[in-house]
């Protein structure tokens, strides 16, 4: 094997490399410069792909890629960083599952549209679900036929929209603003009224009859004299609209989108939705199509798989049927780490893959540990013991070089304990005291959670802080179900009660499903978890959602998929307590992570029953466990008693065969405790009864932010009727004007068409005179909107502030005497449209704020002239 540096100016950068990363020898480092070095050869980011195995170290991954692309000059450099939430960093079933649903054609998935069930699903919502609680009879008739609009359910997107119990609530909140009287009505002057009038108004259920019969009190009509004119006037203003867009056929429609679209994404979802074993499985399957094979490799010139040691047959095949012939492919792994047999991880796939491709490459420097630890290691390790049962030989160990300076302890870096087994804890508790650390300088390392807690236990006892891996389920605390009702309600506002009730004091969901879909997921947790507890549950839920992307069925899967992990995989509660305290884990938990001293107690715990291979596997856990510590290594040879069963061996019984009394003196300090360990316990210096209160931070996850899901919510007065002559109002308008001042500035289509096909109704002629007012506008810098050059409209940015990244699109930017200025077409209704009514509206809808990002966003790359805001019913302007 050669010696790999992912620094040096001869790095074979191309080709395939199969590379060996000895622990602790910097391998998400060569990682990180590697994916750097790619980017500057030519190849883009999403050209890359980078596999690993847990979410964990997916997570790790993106950070400290990105993290070292900030360090790093050149414009290849910068244009990565900019576009970095498209990087393809995945866990193997994450990558499956995204080409799975990429090329879902390619692959074969029958969707369900190809075996029916969509269909009948739509029938079955039709006939069955469609209920009143959705939209009443009298709404659906003002549809039309069902055949006229019931195809279109499949295709379109939803947008917002409110059902018809959303409606009730909302038209019953307005009219309990209404304080005044309701006049002499009498049920008899209409000759379709049913029940007396103030029944009516209590019961929105009438809401229905007043859209069936246009002669209703609800509907305000002129002609009914008898309603007192206080409760007329008002009405028209705070009543009338909700009835009007209760009648919208448009908003009718909307809201039947919005409750069929939950059950199509499932439908969908559980045609092309697998388990962990069956996602891989189809992959395989559809490797096998060329034209599915052809889309993966086409998309990638790249391609680094970390932790290949826990690589299955399975995904070596899916791996090798890829990317064997792809420009660049690192394997990287450490054969020594494979400890992961109970998740189907299989060595000797490593080591097949290993004699398929050429390349052999090896990390030579560790940085982790000091020099004396290193060499005791070495002197310990250098030999024949990591046992391969199935080829009758030995994994090969290279002794590696120290690359760090670390204090280093007078009596040395390994310490082998002769004990007894029940004075093991007060040993860890004496030695801890005894080196006048701080506490997080320490980890111990067990067997399992049961002695974790014992050894929790022992170190309360002698007054030391410790934090040990929680017994308690993630998915069996008050915090996960409080999550996960919240969630459900805002699906199912029929669920609600149970959040009513809970303790997030929420007393509406309506509003939250609003922000929802308006603001997405980060806002909703924002506005609702305020204190720790919900913190880990929602740091996962972050995590799945920028993998998979949110949809209310892949949320349930997922909340499904941590209640039924294996006990191995699953997640348990983690303890937000000093982290100024002991570290206790398990050795599995520990691969990966690195402590100044470090008690390996688990090498020394015997197991039940188990095969050749499981006992090999117990001795790399012992190299895992070993190789954790920076400074100092306890090793502990526990007095057994009686002679192992076969096949019940610890590890450090293992290990001892293969090792001499004197060769363990030679490297490590040897020990005869006895029995039993006295100390002194420290005292606690602090009050056991009132524990401290100590100050979490808020739960700060990395946001993807825009405009609007940073400005802050501003009350909205009361609707103005409008005249018959002007535009509608809505955001409906507003996407339309935007979408022809687009094409105005793309196209030589005639303005007239363009208008005809993105507005038409009876204000075409409105919308024509209004773009041609404001192309002739003249703006604050001295020159027309017709006259501008160099223009590019609907330019898309995105850029890091902070833990977080901004995007967003900015509707025009055009160059002008040197500097580059940026407008934003705004279609508010202003009363008059003065200078200082333009300010007041800008400063009220916060468009100084937007103009701030858009002007960051442009900062590095132009000189900004400034900010144009134009308010097309004006039509004027304002440049900030």
């Amino acid at each position: 094997m050669q010696k790999f540096d992912c620094l040096a100016k001869d790095l074979p950068l191309l080709g395939p490399h199969f590379l060996e990363a000895s622990a602790g020898t910097g391998k998400t480092f060569a990682i990180e410069h590697i994916v750097a070095r790619l980017l500057l050869h030519g190849i883009d980011l999403e050209q890359i792909l980078v596999v690993t195995f847990t979410r964990a170290a997916t997570r790790e991954l993106k950070l400290r890629i990105r993290a070292n692309l900030a360090r790093t000059q050149g414009n290849r450099i910068a244009d990565a960083l900019s576009l970095f939430d498209r990087c393809q960093i995945f866990t193997i079933h994450g990558f499956c599952q995204r080409m799975l649903k990429e090329y879902a054609f390619e692959a074969g998935l029958a969707l369900g549209e190809k075996d029916g069930s969509l269909d009948a699903a739509l029938r079955d919502f039709l006939e069955l679900k469609l209920t009143r609680d959705i939209v009443c009879p009298e709404q659906l008739n003002r549809l039309g036929p069902i055949e006229e609009w019931v195809h279109k359910l499949k295709k379109v997107e939803a947008p917002p929209a409110k059902n018809f119990v959303e409606r009730q609530e909302e038209y019953r909140r307005a009219l309990a603003e209404w304080t005044g009287g309701f006049g002499g009505f009498q049920r008899d002057q209409y000759k379709k009224a049913e029940g007396d009038f103030e029944g009516q108004i209590a019961n929105i259920e009438n809401l229905a009859w007043q859209i069936r019969d246009k002669h209703s009190v609800f509907s305000l009509q002129k002609k009914v004299k008898t309603v007192e004119p206080p409760f007329m006037e008002w009405g028209r203003v705070h009543l009338l609209p909700l009835i009007e867009s209760a009648k919208d056929p448009k908003e009718i429609f909307n809201a039947i989108v919005a409750a069929w679209k939950p059950i199509q994404e499932r439908v969908l979802a559980e045609a092309g939705h697998f388990g962990p074993d069956e996602l891989l499985t189809e992959m395989q399957k559809a490797i096998q199509l060329p034209q599915f094979k052809q889309k993966v490799q086409k998309k990638y010139r790249a391609v680094l798989i970390d932790e290949f040691q826990d690589t299955d047959p399975i995904q070596w095949d899916i791996f090798q049927t890829l990317f064997l012939q792809v420009e660049a492919l690192y394997l990287i792994g450490d054969p020594k780490q494979s400890i992961y047999r109970f998740r189907k991880a299989d060595l000797y796939t490593y080591l097949n893959a290993k004699s398929a491709v050429s390349g052999h490459y090896y990390l030579d420097t560790n940085y982790r540990s000091s020099k004396q630890l290193i060499h005791s290691l070495n002197g310990l390790f250098n030999r024949d013991w990591l046992h391969l049962p199935r080829e009758k030989t030995y994994l090969p160990y290279t002794p590696v070089k120290a690359g760090l300076d670390l204090p280093e302890f007078e009596d040395g870096a390994v310490r082998i304990a002769r004990l007894q087994e029940d004075d093991l804890c007060a040993y860890v508790a004496r030695e801890i005291l005894a080196l006048h650390l701080p506490w997080n300088a320490f980890a111990v390392l067990v067997k399992d959670r049961y002695r974790a807690a014992e050894m929790q236990r022992a170190l309360t006892a002698a007054g030391i802080p410790s934090i040990a891996r929680s017994q308690e389920l993630l998915t069996e605390t008050l915090a996960f179900e409080v999550v996960v009702e919240l969630f459900e309600a805002l699906h199912n506002p029929r669920k609600a009660k149970a959040v009513f009730a809970g303790p997030l004091c929420i007393d509406s969901t309506l509003e939250l499903r609003t922000l929802l879909d308006e603001k997405g997921l980060a806002a909703v947790c924002q506005k609702v978890f305020h204190t720790s507890e919900y913190n880990q549950i929602l740091e996962l839920i972050f995590e799945w959602e920028r993998e998979e992307g949110f949809s209310f069925e892949g949320l349930k899967r997922f909340f499904n998929s941590l209640r039924n992990a294996d006990p191995e995989e699953a997640v348990y509660s983690r303890q937000e307590v000093d982290p100024d305290a002991v570290q206790i884990m398990t050795m599995h938990v520990s691969k990966g992570l690195e402590f100044d001293v470090v008690f390996a107690l688990g090498v020394s715990t015997r197991t039940p029953e188990c095969d050749e291979e499981a006992e090999a596997e117990k001795l790399r856990q012992l190299y895992v466990a070993f190789t954790r510590a920076k400074r100092r290594l306890y090793i502990p040879l526990v007095y057994q008693g009686k002679e192992a069963k076969l096949g019940t061996h610890s590890p450090m019984e293992l290990f001892c065969r293969h090792l001499s009394q004197d060769e363990f003196s030679q490297f490590a300090t040897v020990e005869d405790v006895v029995s039993p360990v006295v100390f002194e316990p420290r005292t606690l210096t602090r009050d056991v009864a009132t524990p401290p209160s100590y100050k979490i931070p808020p739960f700060q996850p990395s946001y993807m932010l825009s405009f609007t899901a940073m400005a802050q919510e501003t009350k909205r007065a009361a609707p103005l009727p409008e005249a018959i002559d002007e535009l509608p109002r809505g955001a409906e308008t507003g996407v339309a004007i935007h979408k022809i001042f687009e094409r105005v500035f793309t196209e030589t289509t005639p303005l007239e068409q363009i208008v005809a096909e993105e507005f038409g109704g009876p204000w075409e002629k409105v919308v024509v005179n209004m773009v041609n007012k404001t192309l002739d506008l003249e703006l604050p810098i001295g020159v027309r909107l017709r006259d501008v050059k160099d223009v590019r409209v609907e330019m898309e940015f995105l850029y890091q502030d902070g833990a977080n990244y901004v995007k967003g699109f900015i509707d025009l930017l055009f160059r002008h005497e040197g500097k580059v200025y940026f407008v934003d077409w705004k279609t508010n209704w202003l009363e008059d449209y003065t200078p200082e009514k333009l300010d007041e509206a800008i400063r009220a809808n916060q468009y100084d704020l937007q103009a701030s990002i858009y002007a960051e966003a442009l900062r590095r790359e132009v000189h900004v002239g400034g900010a144009i805001y134009i308010f097309v019913r004006g039509p004027a302007c304002l440049k900030i």
